[in-house]
């Protein structure tokens, strides 16, 4: 799996060559050896990195790998909804890439899941419904 990295995040790696633009980062590669590393070893890791530095490859690539390696699902947790439509949107299909590019010929399945307070139940429907009518009620 680290060699993996080292394949992807590498000057003239995979990224470089697959994705048109794409910058070598020590600092992108040395976040997904960390994250790689925490995996593999069943660790936790906090990492904080700067903006710029591309860490949702630097997390979605080892996440993929990992989950290629052992055929266990990864969750990535958001805290934006904008970050969301990003990873599903844009970085996703470019790992999608990499992991062909990789020889890998397994599905990489990903959805996002939106938290529950951007869904409508009957209780917050009829919540909202009973509000409107005490707002007309003194309007």
């Amino acid at each position: 799996m680290l060699d993996g990295i080292l394949e992807v995040f590498g000057k003239g790696g995979v990224l470089d060559s697959e994705i048109s633009g794409f910058e070598y980062r020590t600092g992108q590669q040395e976040l997904a050896t960390a994250i790689a590393t925490a995996f593999l070893d069943g660790e936790v890791l906090v990492a904080e990195a700067g903006t710029g530095i591309g860490k949702s490859l630097a997390y979605l690539v080892p996440a993929a790998l990992w989950t290629q390696l052992r055929d266990e699902p990864v969750i990535v947790s958001t805290h934006t909804r904008a970050l969301q439509e990003q990873l599903i949107k844009k970085d996703i299909p470019q790992v999608v890439e990499v992991m062909a590019s990789l020889g890998s010929t397994r599905p990489l399945n990903a959805m996002a899941l939106k938290g529950r307070s951007n869904y409508l139940c009957r209780e917050r429907w009829q919540s909202e419904q009973n509000s409107r009518a005490i707002d007309e009620d003194h309007a």
